[in-house]
Formats: structure tokens, sequence, C-alpha cells
């Protein structure tokens, strides 16, 4: 049987944790302290519309949108509250990984004909999520990073035997995907996954020179799929 791995990004996934506990209709955003200043963290679509983007200071932000309203981030809580969702997610299948601090892995693998095939899965999925009031976009592929590259630049199945294809005429820019650490598991078993083929005209991970430049590590980073493993408990569902 192959490997099908689901991609589950949230790009708003702060923003939209704090709006679930205390709703507002303005312009939103939260700001984090950094290099010397205030800054937005995350923001809701309607602040978006105004041109304001993430690492703006808020002096700035505020010069576009003086309306704004703000409130302090607060990342502890959003990575609970993403610990929360991993055991959600159970209810589709017993393997649930972290993806960095705004996403999650799931092996369906075996699972998908119980919610009637891998589209009616991920339609299920999108749903209920969006009831919680929550955005998410969804990748479904035989590798981790394939799964990563459909949710986050073009939604979608990558059928088995489909990555490559799928996956090439994405064109990630340089730097679009980050080097991540291996996903944290649950379950009481490692998933050992195949490595996945380079796209045309660029080097494998393991070809890759000391001397290349950042760029070319991170798109690298796309193809490389390691698992660790660790033990969460089942939770209730969310939606």
């Amino acid at each position: 049987m192959q490997r099908r791995i689901v991609s589950l990004w949230f790009p708003r996934l702060a923003a939209e944790r704090s709006l679930r506990a205390n709703p507002v209709d303005a312009p939103f955003a939260l700001t984090l302290f950094d290099r010397n200043s205030e800054r937005i963290h995350d923001l809701c679509p309607h602040a978006e519309s105004f041109g304001l983007q993430r690492g703006m200071s808020l002096v700035h932000a505020r010069s576009f949108c003086p309306g704004l309203l703000t409130r302090p981030a607060n990342p502890e809580a959003d990575q609970q509250f993403l610990r929360l969702l991993a055991r959600w997610a159970t209810r589709y299948c017993p393997w649930v990984g972290l993806d960095g601090r705004d996403g999650l892995y799931l092996d369906i693998t075996g699972s998908a004909h119980l919610l009637g095939g891998e589209e009616p899965l991920l339609e299920d999925m999108r749903a209920r999520l969006a009831r919680a009031g929550l955005s998410a976009r969804l990748g479904l592929a035989g590798t981790p990073g394939t799964a990563w590259a459909l949710s986050h630049f073009a939604e979608g199945i990558a059928g088995p035997g489909e990555n490559l294809a799928r996956i090439t005429p994405c064109r990630l820019p340089p730097c679009a995907c980050p080097t991540r650490p291996a996903p944290a598991w649950s379950g009481s078993a490692s998933l050992p996954f195949a490595i996945f083929t380079t796209c045309p005209g660029r080097p494998s991970p393991g070809a890759t020179s000391r001397t290349c430049c950042a760029g070319s590590t991170r798109r690298s980073a796309a193809f490389r799929n390691r698992s660790r493993r660790s033990r969460t408990r089942r939770a209730l569902p969310c939606a």
C-alpha cells in the first residue's frame, strides 16, 4: 500500500485563534516586539486588504490603516492550540504530526476509504475547520515534501506516482521552502518515508555542495522526508 500524506496549513492560525475567543468587526492584527519596535505578527484578511503585511512595524501599519485594532500575540498559546488541533485530527487517522508553528501532517494511508475517498476526506476536514472559524489549505501526496508544497502553493491532490509531475508546475520561489524540524508524529511506530525525487535541473539534497547558497538549501528541504515519533492523546473534535 502506497503512503498517502496530508499537509494541513493554517495561514492565519494566530489571528484566527484570537478572533475565535473575542471576535471583532474591524481590521485586526496581532503584534510582537521585534527589532526594537512593535511589528505585525499575524492579521486578518480585512487588514491585509489595506496593504498590511506580516513583519511591518505597527507605526507604518497605522499609516495605512488608522482604524487597525491590535492585540499582543501569544506564540505559546498558538502552539498549544495547534497541538489541540493535532489531537482533533486523529479523527481522520491515528498518525498526526506537527509541522512548524502553523501546520500539521496526517498519514491517512488506509484511512481515506472510511469517508468515501481522498477528496471527500479533504472536503470534510475543510468544512469542519471552516465552521470552527479556521481557514486552511490542504495538499495530499505520497511524501510530506510534496504535500507541503501543494498546501502552500497549489492546493490539490497528487495521485500515486504523480509527485514530481504535480509539484513541478508550482515553481517554488528560491527561499519558499524553509528548513523545518522533523515532524513529531503521534503514535506508537515510526513512519518510513521514501525520499522524494528532486525537480529536473536541480541538485538532490545529498549532492548539494557545502558552498551552495542558502536558497538552494531551503529549496531542497521540500524534498527531504524524515520522521520521528511521539505520543499524544486522542482529543474531542473542535467542530
